[in-house]
């Protein structure tokens, strides 16, 4: 019943629009419903970013630099995990099979 209204705010807004859409068509909702709502959405979605940018984008220069550190930061952080987690399974699946083989 409230499709299209669903599928607009969905739109207008980010993060779950993709499990939004496969619900809509696990549903079999009206097709042009479903391109109404999601047109309008993201117009919605695309002029709050214009917006956004066209009043806040003279502290992209500010901010950049920090921005670029924090990226650094995330990546080596991913990494270490990663690392770790691994090195952890290995540890885990060694010990495991030197238990079973006794």
């Amino acid at each position: 019943r409230h499709g299209k209204k669903t599928i607009f705010t969905v739109k207008s807004t980010t993060g779950l629009c993709w499990i939004t859409f496969i619900a809509a068509g696990a549903v079999r909702m009206d097709f042009g419903n479903f391109l109404l709502g999601s047109f309008w959405g993201g117009v919605v979605w695309s002029g709050f970013l214009t917006v956004v940018g066209y009043f806040f984008g003279y502290a992209f220069a500010s901010i950049s630099q920090t921005i670029e550190y924090a990226g650094l930061v995330i990546f080596f952080a991913a990494v270490i995990f990663i690392l770790g987690l691994s090195f952890y399974r290995k540890y885990q699946s060694q010990k495991f099979t030197e238990n079973s083989s006794q």
